[in-house]
């Protein structure tokens, strides 16, 4: 049941954000190909133009993702579609882990999506070789390998993600308990766990730069010793994936006790 339902969900997310899919790799591919340019003032403007399209596609294509995650889930259990949802033959625990899943089905798509169109615009063609020769270059003077540092950067960005879509839950779920304001409350409530989190996390990092004085170089001198960026990157994302799991089995509890529909 738990399939049933997840594909519910993401076959109404996705028929919005197909449509985002295909404009941003449809302008991705135009500006990438250099076949379309023949080097005049004029084509390269053009160029210019459709990178540039391309890089507010991809910013719009992640807010939109979020918004209709965050719609969705009040939606389907606060808002007009609550009462199918809550007469399905389903536990509260099986709806509410297909909304979790649904959630990364969703930002893992969008990130490969939006990465995809990122290298057709600006590493396409006889760029790649230029690409991979920065990253050569780097593991060389660093002895690591630079494509780790980016691998690292784009699991904490999607770790921070997923706990802020879990904070944005976390205050849907506790707003709608209340009896009036409960659309103020959900975003106040949610701001606030996610200010809350990322606060304890600068305090942890910075605290830790008393004990390591790498980590106290980075914050204050902004020199960047390439092993402990990585070391930071990688605390930084155990945090993140422990604090969404915080998120999921807080929320997980207290959504199990009722709903208030409206």
């Amino acid at each position: 049941m738990l399939t049933k339902v997840l594909k519910y969900d993401l076959k109404l997310t996705y028929k919005t954000l197909a449509g985002f899919y295909t404009v941003l790799m449809i302008f991705a591919y135009a500006a990438g190909d250099e076949r379309f340019f023949n080097g005049s003032y004029f084509s390269r403007f053009i160029e210019e133009l459709l990178k540039l399209s391309t890089a507010a596609l991809i910013t719009a294509t992640v807010v939109m993702s979020l918004w209709i995650v965050f719609q969705r889930f009040a939606e389907n259990l606060y808002g007009n579609e609550s009462y199918f949802t809550h007469t399905l033959p389903v536990s509260r625990t099986t709806v509410y882990v297909s909304k979790f899943l649904s959630l990364l089905t969703v930002l893992l798509t969008s990130a490969a999506v939006c990465m995809a169109a990122y290298f057709l615009a600006f590493y396409s063609g006889g760029r790649v070789s230029e690409w991979q020769r920065v990253l050569r270059n780097y593991s060389n003077i660093y002895g690591i390998s630079i494509a780790i540092v980016y691998l690292l950067i784009f699991a904490v960005c999607m770790l921070q993600m997923i706990c802020l879509v879990q904070c944005g839950h976390f205050g849907i779920i506790t707003g709608h308990r209340a009896n009036d304001g409960r659309n103020v409350k959900s975003v106040v409530l949610g701001f606030c766990m996610y200010l809350i989190i990322n606060a304890a996390g600068s305090i942890g990092f910075f605290a830790a730069g008393s004990f390591f004085p790498k980590v106290r170089d980075l914050f204050y001198n902004g020199t960047a010793d390439i092993k402990t960026l990585c070391g930071l990157l990688s605390a930084a994302g155990i945090y993140y994936a422990a604090s969404a799991a915080l998120l999921f089995a807080i929320c997980l509890k207290i959504f199990k006790k009722g709903v208030n529909v409206e």
